[in-house]
């Protein structure tokens, strides 16, 4: 039974008219309003059996449509079926300082609960009432371990398994639970969540510091991948430009802990996925410092290509990658000489990456659709559709080393032209400086058109656990903080090229703060600031041996001096 307050005394006819009824008696007639509207009085309520109202057979009603609406969701969602033994324990108020990071920006969206990744060979479990940490694993395993529909499979793919046998060590649960609470706190407006993921983040430095003193678990998959997400939390955190510096630092942790997991990581396909996702990190520092891959590294790379039963544009990306490396670490130290010896071997590498974008593998085409559309994330009126993430991202990459390959051609031939007496005076020469130009102007089109895909066709997608809509009304998937974040480094390029147009450096960095504030993934607004003040990564020739001493990377140095 319900409350229901004091009841009006009127008569029905005078309530219907919302009229003031003087409730005169109905032997003598009823009220003055029904004697004047000649209509019989029905006369009055008794107050004392209105005071309380039956709705039980509301309550019944009001059951059954929450627990079907329920029901709904529960079937809609994905789910890992992990152990509660591996996940449950409590998660204690953390007291861990915020006097390094700066929450200047603050997203404007709000996620109400984390989405969970569905496999289809693993069995559906679920927790009517999670907790902090459940919902943080599960929230990391939406953003970064996807179930791919396209003909590639994700870089954190081996995690999938390690979920399926339930291997999963506390160094790994650590930092998938800090990279988790860290973006949740941001896509969620829960700053406190922070403190929380602080703390999950220091736990996983001090189980992973364990684990590599101990030789069999530092060659250990979840050893590698946990390192690897904690480089994660720093793209997803890092307001600042040291966060790149942190996040390079857990790169070369992760190289030194590949070389103490020796040449067998390379005989199992989860092993080569890890190799390949360290190895491309590294490689982005590399190419950008000028210096060769460490020679491990190398050695287990181009056996990681000879394990492949196929030739794939990502091992041929790879490998053009390590060579632009090691051409420009020759040319800094002077090992490699001559304008036109130097103009020939990046001529040869670009000509390699032509041939992949004029033929690319099958499956990794893709669409460009014409638009009159006005929108922010659409750049002069096109964009592109991939068959998924991954290949967006290949292509991608391709692209950026392709406009530092002809940013290359075009300075070598500046300054032979400029050279005494001049060199490349051939009329060949300056077709190709015309070309490079071009080619560079094409190459940051292609990659501005692939943002749509990467924060959402339209518009930015206002929420993380929403579906945007394509233009012709068909659902596609949601956006996970994995493709933001993936789009970051090649936006920068893009934007960073000295022949950048200002309506390109506009738009990419509109796009790079949307990143950081709809996606959550802070260090795409150091990129901006970096962007727009036309400033180079100064933390990364600063020489690691000063990093901050609880880095994982220096402890994993010292224990291979120990070793």
């Amino acid at each position: 039974m319900v409350f229901c307050g004091k009841p009006s005394g009127g008569c029905h006819a005078c309530r219907a008219r919302k009229t003031r009824c003087d409730k005169i008696d109905i032997t003598e007639g009823g009220c003055t309003q029904c004697k004047r509207a000649k209509r019989t009085c029905p006369g009055y309520r008794i107050a004392g059996e209105l005071m309380f109202r039956d709705e039980s057979s509301n309550v019944v009603r009001k059951f059954k449509a929450t627990e079907a609406r329920h029901k709904k969701a529960l079937a809609g969602r994905r789910h890992f079926d992990v152990s509660s033994s591996s996940i449950q324990s409590t998660l204690s108020s953390p007291r861990v300082s915020e006097s390094d990071q700066e929450e200047k920006y603050q997203s404007d969206i709000s996620v109400t609960s984390p989405q969970v990744l569905q496999q289809d060979q693993l069995s559906l479990s679920y927790s009517l009432a999670p907790n902090l940490e459940d919902r943080a694993t599960s929230f990391f395993a939406f953003h970064y371990i996807m179930d791919p529909k396209g003909p590639s499979k994700p870089l954190m793919d081996r995690a999938t398994d390690l979920f399926q046998n339930q291997h999963l060590d506390e160094s790994l649960l650590a930092s998938m639970r800090a990279v988790g609470l860290a973006a949740y706190s941001h896509t969620a407006h829960a700053p406190s969540l922070m403190n929380n993921a602080k703390y999950q983040y220091l736990r996983a430095i001090q189980f992973t510091n364990a684990a590599i003193r101990n030789p069999e678990d530092v060659k250990k998959d979840s050893t590698l991948m946990a390192i690897q997400i904690l480089a994660i939390f720093e793209t997803v955190t890092g307001c600042r430009q040291r966060s790149l510096k942190d996040w390079i630092e857990h790169v070369y942790g992760a190289a030194a802990v590949i070389r103490l997991r020796g040449p067998e990581q390379v005989q199992t396909l989860g092993g080569r996925r890890l190799l390949l996702h360290a190895v491309s990190n590294i490689l982005i520092n590399c190419v950008y410092r000028g210096i060769r891959l460490p020679e491990h590294l190398r050695e287990y790379l181009f056996e990681t290509f000879k394990q492949s039963a196929e030739s794939r544009l990502e091992y041929l990306l790879m490998d053009v990658m390590v060579r632009f490396a090691d051409l420009r670490a020759g040319v800094q130290d002077g090992s490699v000489t001559g304008l036109a010896n130097i103009l020939s071997s990046v001529l040869e590498m670009d000509s390699v990456l032509l041939k992949l974008c004029t033929n690319p593998p099958p499956g990794w085409e893709y669409e460009t659709i014409l638009t009159d559309a006005q929108t922010d994330v659409i750049f002069d009126g096109r964009y592109h559709i991939y068959s998924d993430h991954l290949v967006a991202l290949m292509w991608n990459w391709l692209r950026t080393l392709r406009i530092m390959l002809n940013g290359m051609i075009r300075e070598i031939l500046l300054n032979g032209f400029s050279a005494t007496p001049p060199l490349f005076t051939q009329v060949k020469y300056t077709a190709q400086f015309q070309t490079a130009t071009e080619t560079i102007f094409a190459l940051q089109g292609d990659i501005l058109a692939s943002v749509p895909q990467h924060v959402g066709r339209g518009n930015p997608p206002r929420s993380m656990a929403t579906q945007a809509q394509s233009d012709n009304n068909e659902e596609v998937p949601s956006i996970t903080m994995s493709e933001a974040s993936s789009l970051i480094w090649p936006l920068w390029f893009a934007g960073n090229m000295a022949n950048a147009t200002d309506q390109i450096r506009e738009f990419t960095l509109r796009i790079l703060h949307s990143i950081g504030d709809i996606q959550g993934v802070r260090q795409a607004h150091v990129l901006a600031n970096l962007l727009q003040t036309k400033s180079a990564i100064r933390v990364w020739d600063v020489q690691r041996e000063t990093a901050h001493p609880s880095r994982s990377a220096l402890l994993i140095q010292d224990s291979l001096k120990t070793s």
